[in-house]
């Protein structure tokens, strides 16, 4: 296993092995680890408060969404006073599409609860301009980028946000998960100030490498989406495997092969550039992680 890897999006929590696997990862991958709902969440946090190389986000995933109101409720009780959001978001596709005016009204909730941040919690101020993030919201969008980009817009979150400084909402950067959009969507997200991580089912698309391109390596994370769903098969091996995948197909997207030195000094800088960005977004002192320049 390489080490100082960033999985900025994966679901420990599906796995009933999560916790040995994330503390025996410790020192080489640390994890945003996304929830579907706050019952799951709450869950999570008990189960790897033990585990400091983990950040568990309160998520309200789309394809989770209740007919009640509790669930929401709940979600906008924690999230002012919680650094990490997701898995949130919206999810048009032709499975989903009959629940759409629900989604949007809960999203449009979610939204504005993440807003209202506690005041200890605002974002450390960097030395260049605007902010740093201080944490995330991680989001879903399928056929639905436009609308989850219009959500924050609506809320005011955007305001200043653009190429040279990101949107934070109560701090927290917003993060377009496993993007899958258009090209012209992605022009759109970067445009306001949106971060954006591919995983290694993208990363095996063309357009995903043409994307992993396009996305300046300020506004880039690298993230599995894994377990896959819940008590799916889940490994050290196989989450350590699909990160490696992940970043080498990222980087020869960006630089080619590493053949010539200028090619590895080039993949070694994007590589520390974005995982010292990681660990700024999951509020992580320096001590707390191992940030290698000398891998890949």
């Amino acid at each position: 296993m390489r080490d100082a890897m960033f999985d900025m999006h994966c679901h420990l929590g599906f796995s009933k092995d999560g916790e040995s696997i994330a503390c025996r990862a410790a020192e080489s991958l640390t994890a945003f680890s996304a929830t579907v709902d706050p019952l799951s969440y709450e869950k999570d946090v008990r189960r790897f408060s033990s585990c400091s190389s983990v950040r568990v986000g309160l998520g309200l995933h789309p394809w989770f969404i209740s007919d009640d109101d509790a669930q929401i409720e709940r979600f906008e009780a924690i999230a002012p006073s919680s650094a990490f959001i997701g898995e949130v978001g919206l999810d048009f596709s032709p499975r989903h599409e009959e629940t759409r005016e629900r989604q949007v009204d809960i999203f449009e909730r979610i939204v504005a609860a993440c807003a209202k941040r506690t005041q200890g919690l605002q974002p450390r101020v960097c030395s260049g301009e605007g902010s740093c993030a201080n944490g995330l919201v991680s989001i879903h969008a399928v056929r639905a980028v436009d609308e989850v980009i219009d959500a924050f817009e609506r809320a005011g979150a955007l305001r200043g946000a653009g190429r040279r400084t990101p949107a934070l909402v109560g701090g927290r950067a917003l993060v377009l998960h496993s993007f899958a959009g258009t090209s012209d969507q992605l022009q759109r997200a970067l445009d306001r100030g949106f971060f954006v991580s591919f995983g290694p089912r993208v990363m095996r698309t063309k357009r995903g490498r043409a994307y992993a391109r396009a996305v300046p390596e300020d506004r880039l994370l690298i993230e599995t989406d894994l377990p896959s769903g819940e008590g799916a098969p889940f490994s050290l091996d196989q989450w350590s495997g699909a990160m490696e995948e992940t970043w080498e197909a990222v980087l020869a997207a960006r630089f080619g092969d590493a053949s010539t030195e200028e090619a590895c000094c080039a993949r070694r800088a994007c590589v520390k550039f974005i995982n010292e960005q990681s660990a700024r977004m999951l509020c992580m002192s320096p001590g707390e992680c191992a940030l290698s320049s000398s891998i890949f």
